[in-house]
Order: C-alpha cells, then structure tokens, then sequence
C-alpha cells in the first residue's frame, strides 16, 4: 500500500512536467511515425530509425485516445510510475526491509533524471520496465526457495525463468540498451551454473539453456536484421566514444566520461576529477565491503554484479566505438535504478552494523531523516529544472507562415518534415498515392477541419541545400504531379530551415536568394515568393505567371567586375571609384591580411584582373579550394589592368578565391591586395 502510494506521489511532478514542457525533436520523429497510415511506410520508418518496433507499436495504440503531450509521453509516464513500484519490490525482496524499500522507491521515483526520462516521447523508460520486471523475476533465481511460496516448488522456479526471460525479451524489443543487461543477467545464471557444478549441487543446463536460448536468439535477430546496421556513432556524442587514434589516453577517456557519468544522476554537479573518483573509491570500497568483509547474500551480490557488468558492458563498448559511456542521460539510463539499489544495500547493511549501538527511537529518527533529505534535495532539483513550454524552431515556423500562410502544397526533406510536423501534429496525416510517382517522394494529404494542403516528402535527402541543381527538377516534378482537378500541383512552397550546427548558417543572403531564383529558371519553374535567412530558406515556386521579384539571376561567365552581386567578400575590403583607367573606373583593395574575394563560375579559364603598383602586395590564389601559387602585384611603377589567367581542365562549376596573404616585395610600402575585375571564358 505505502509502495503504491510513494509511486502515487513520483506520478504528480512527471505529469505536471508531462503537460507542459515542449517535446523534443526526436519526440516527435517517433510520433511521425507511429502515426503513419500506411503500414508499409510505418515499417520502412522503423527499419531506417534505430529503435526496435514495440513503442512504436504502443504509440500507435496510444494516439487513437487523442493527441496532446500527456498521450505522447502515456507510455513513458506509466512504464515510469510503474518502476517506482517495481524499484520497491526489489528493494524489498533483494534487502527483506519494508523501510530500505521504501526509501529506495522515493529515491528513484522523485529523483530528477527518473522525471525526465519519464517525460520523454521515447523507448528508454519503457525499456526500464520491463529490466526491472525481468530482474524481479531473476532475483528468485539467485536464492531458489528464499520466498516461503516458492519453497520446494519447481513449477515456481518454472516460472521465474519464464518471467525473466519474457521481461528481457520485452525490453530488447523495446529498446537496444537492454542488450547490455541481458548480457549480463546470462552472465550471472552462467556463474551460478558453474558454482553449482562445482559444488556438487543439483544444475540443470536444459534449464539454463531453456531460459537464456530464447533471449539470446531475439538479440541475435534483432542485430542481424536491424540493430547491428545501424549501430553507428553519432555526430553529437563523438566525445563519448574512444578514438585510439586521437591525442586522449585509455585513462584520460575513462577518467572525463566517468565525471560526466556521475554528473547525469548526482543531485549536485561535481566540478573536480577528485570528486568523481572518490565517488568511485567509495562506491567499490561499499562493494568490496559488502561482497567478500560480510559476506553479501546473494539477491546483494547479484543486485550489485549487473550493476558493476552493466557498467562495465558501457566502458567496455565506448572503448571498442560501440556505445557512448558517459552520454546523454537517457543513454545512460539503464543503470540508475541499479545505482539506487547499490546505495540502498550499502545504507542497509551501515544500519545492521550500528542498530545495536542506537536505540529504536535513534534508528526511526535517522530513517525519518533520510527520507526528509531525499524529499527535499528532490524538490530543489526539480525546482532548478529549466521549464519550457515552446516547441523548437517558432522563429522558422513564423518566418514560413509569413511567406505562405495558407500553402497549397509544401515540400519537406527529410530532417524539416519533423520540424514542419511538430507544428502540424495535430492535423490528420493521410496516405496519398502520387498519379505520377516521384521516386524517393512520398505524398500526404493534411487535414484540419476545412482547412487542408499537401506535403510531399522527400526521403532522399536529409537537409536540402539551395544551391543543389537536382532539387529543382524534383521540385517541378512535384508541380506537375499532384491531386487537383487538372492533375497539377499550382503552387509548391519549401519549407528549407537549415540544420546547423552541423551546417554551417548562409554567410551571404543575397546570394543564396540569386542561386535559388537561378536554378530555378533553369529548371522552368518561377519564384512566386521567398525569403531567405542565415538559417534557412523558405521559397513558394509555380510553373508560370510569376510576378517579379526584382532578383537578377547568378552570373555564370563572362565579365564580373568588382562591384558585382557575384562577387563574395570576406574581411576588410575599400571600394573605390573614379579611377578611369580600372574597368569600369572602380577598385577594391584591401591590406587586411586574411580578408578574401571569391567568385563562383563556369568556364574552361578565368583571368584575374588587378593593379600592380609600388603599395602592392602577395596575394593567395586559389582554385577550388586548391592553392595555385601566390601571386606579386608589387611594381615601382603603377600599372592598370594586369592579368593573370587560370585554366580549369574539369567543366562544371568553379570556385575563385583571392586572399591578402599580409606578405609582400622587401621593395612595397604597403600590402594592398587589389580586385578590378575577373574574366570567365
């Protein structure tokens, strides 16, 4: 009753949290796709994501009660709330006191990493489930006949086995951490196995096998057909897995990731090494206390070895390049309710040794306190926790809405479906087949009361760039394929926020805005509209009738002199007129060294036209990103219009760079670099 209670009560600050904070990007790629209509997309998502399917499958159950952030985050909430009771079950069952179980449950159920994890639209708390339902069932197993039901009953032995491995497999097939417990809880029936052997106690393999076969059989599966193709290294947890050909020693790895570790659970945020490593000190020297001073029984012994093997598969898999140690919390996840156990043993077995120096009324007060510290240190954390209530990317969302606030059709890629998604989750997602298929397009129908529009999804390409030629062909094929009554798309309107880091934000507006009504021209599509930001690009294209944007399309060959759109500048640049003898009559220069000037073009050659004179001069020259020499342009005498070309042996587009190098001739009285014009043929 009281454990019901307690999980009651870690219920109140993950549904309050629940109902308001924003849901993450990936919170919402996987209600994308549990919300699918077409299974065969459905299963293709899951296949490309790398999250095995039964949360999905479980979302997709959940979302038929409505869509809000308490129905997303249902699973997680409930499997949350449930492991607080499980956490208290096994306390008891791995300790036999109603009190430890108590604090152990108020411990993990109002701890703040247990509230996020709770919260989030995704597999991990699920996937703690059922660990923690599998390791209930597992713990019978460590002392077969220590429960008075069980006692002398094969058939209870039966079913702890079956219990297990039912609550492993459930776990695998909710997330892929749980690998590194079902590795390790096999790993522990093994070393029982052989104890007995060796004791001459009764062992049965056909049990053993029996009860770990299935469970490794499902591992193996899911690796083969899925896990293993996608267990690659993510971009933003690079500092999280050993690179041996790196500057950071074995130790030093270990050493950093641990402190990151111990911070993701930690009440307070530990800012030394010393620190982290007493934790650990304390931690093993607890363990070794307990383990071989005392003599743990062995529910302790195997409460604590699948934490220290669970702990050891992360260190062991970061090393190999296999699975970040130390991560993100939910990464790391796995391990806390274990940690909590650890502590709640090593708590437990300090009362045993000093119960009889301390009166009853000693020992209740000393609980009482506990249980006040843990209360209150999880309230501060809670308090601390940053509140967000807004979703990502509103600025993006706002700057598309302006351009196109009721949009016949949108085009997506594959990483601003999601973003476009979380601002239509809400909308009826439908399956639309294409009259004309596009390959790698998927078509949507949205609707929202009368309100409706389509989207067409490229799953091709992650996070399009503007200037990418073999878009705009898609994006005309998109308007002439659609589902109006004339078989045509009339207008398309591209939702192009940029991904950055890791892409890098448009450092020239204009330009991007000139290669996109370029491209465009080509590909026989007009701009009916655009904007575009240092972070993204948002464009409403039609086949015909456009009204003018005022935009002159990108340059190609020919003469770009040093005034032109074309052409980039980077640093510090003067730029001058009234020189009749320049082109044109104007300069630019610049003595800032490391300031550049490039052109884009295409062409077989491009000559560089500049001034030589007594103030001149090294400039850097390069040729797609190539260096091809530095060029002088010092001379005692000035002189207007000198050359020097370039040939380019490939055809396509080429990229012309100028840079002030800051060097020049012993003979120069200054540095200046000098731009009056480039000839493409």
């Amino acid at each position: 009753m009281i454990l019901a209670l307690i999980a009651l009560a870690a219920a109140v600050p993950r549904i309050w949290l629940g109902a308001s904070q924003f849901v993450e990007y990936d919170g919402y790629w996987h209600v994308f796709i549990a919300q699918q209509d077409n299974w065969k997309n459905f299963w293709a998502d899951i296949y490309a994501n790398a999250h095995p399917p039964l949360y999905f499958l479980l979302l997709k159950a959940a979302l038929h009660f409505g869509h809000s952030l308490l129905v997303y985050r249902s699973i997680s909430l409930l499997t949350g709330i449930a492991s607080v009771f499980l956490t208290g079950l096994i306390a008891l069952k791995v300790m036999g006191s109603k009190v430890r179980a108590y604090q152990s449950a108020l411990a993990y159920g109002l701890a703040l990493p247990g509230i996020i994890v709770s919260c989030e639209v995704r597999s991990y708390m699920l996937s703690v489930f059922f660990v923690l339902l599998s390791f209930w069932w597992l713990l019978d197993l460590a002392e077969p006949g220590a429960d008075p039901a069980a006692s002398g009953s094969s058939g209870s032995e039966t079913k702890s086995r079956a219990g297990f491995a039912a609550g492993t497999i459930l776990a695998c097939l909710s997330h892929y951490f749980a690998f590194f417990y079902a590795g390790a809880a096999i790993l522990l029936l093994l070393g029982r196995f052989v104890g007995r052997k060796a004791q001459g106690k009764t062992a049965s393999w056909r049990a053993e096998a029996a009860t770990s076969l299935p469970v490794i059989a499902v591992i193996g599966t899911l690796y083969k057909v899925h896990a293993g193709r996608l267990a690659q290294i993510q971009g933003h947890l690079i500092p999280y897995y050993y690179d041996p050909k790196g500057h950071e020693t074995v130790t030093s790895f270990l050493v950093r990731n641990w402190m990151n570790f111990v911070n993701l659970f930690s009440p307070y945020q530990l800012s030394s090494v010393a620190a982290a490593l007493g934790v650990l000190i304390l931690a093993l020297a607890g363990g070794v206390w307990v383990l071989v001073i005392r003599g743990a029984a062995a529910r302790e012994s195997w409460t604590m070895g699948i934490a220290a093997l669970i702990l050891g598969g992360f260190v062991a898999t970061a090393l190999a390049g296999k699975y970040p140690f130390g991560g993100d919390l939910r990464q790391q996840y796995l391990l806390f309710p274990f940690l909590v156990l650890w502590v709640a043993i090593l708590v437990e077995r300090t009362a045993g040794q000093v119960s009889g120096f301390v009166p009853v009324y000693g020992r209740a007060a000393a609980n009482a306190l506990l249980i006040a510290a843990i209360v209150w240190i999880s309230s501060v954390r809670f308090e601390q926790y940053p509140k967000i209530s807004g979703n990502v990317a509103d600025e993006r969302m706002q700057l598309f809405d302006s351009l196109a606030p009721a949009p016949t059709a949108v085009y997506l890629d594959q990483f601003n479906l999601i973003l476009f998604f979380i601002y239509h989750h809400t909308w009826e997602w439908s399956s639309v087949k294409l009259q004309q298929p596009i390959e790698g397009i998927d078509l949507y129908r949205l609707r929202r009361g009368t309100d409706q529009m389509l989207v067409f999804r490229d799953k091709t390409d992650w996070d399009l760039d503007p200037d990418d030629s073999a878009a705009y062909g898609k994006f005309a094929e998109c308007l002439r394929s659609g589902r109006f009554p004339v078989d045509k798309t009339p207008e398309l309107s591209i939702f192009g926020a940029r991904q950055s880091p890791p892409k890098e934000p448009f450092n020239d507006v204009n330009m991007v805005r000139r290669e996109i009504v370029t491209l465009a021209s080509n590909s026989a599509v007009c701009v009916q509209r655009l904007a575009v930001n240092s972070v993204g690009w948002y464009v409403t294209f039609r086949q015909s009738n456009c009204a003018s944007l005022g935009i002159h399309p990108v340059q190609a060959t020919g003469t770009f002199d040093d005034g032109s759109e074309d052409i980039r500048y980077g640093g510090l640049w003067t730029h001058a007129s009234n020189f009749p003898a320049a082109a044109s009559g104007t300069v630019s220069y610049s003595n800032a060294p490391g300031a550049w000037a490039s052109v884009s073009f295409e062409g077989n050659e491009i000559t560089w036209v500049y001034t030589k004179a007594f103030n001149r001069g090294i400039a850097e020259v390069k040729l797609d990103g190539l260096a091809r020499g530095d060029i002088d342009l010092y001379s005692p005498k000035i002189v207007w219009q000198a050359r020097q070309t370039f040939k380019v042996l490939a055809p396509g587009k080429h990229t012309f760079e100028v840079t002030v190098s800051g060097k020049k001739d012993a003979a120069a009285t200054d540095r200046y670099v000098d731009l009056d014009a480039f000839i493409v043929n």
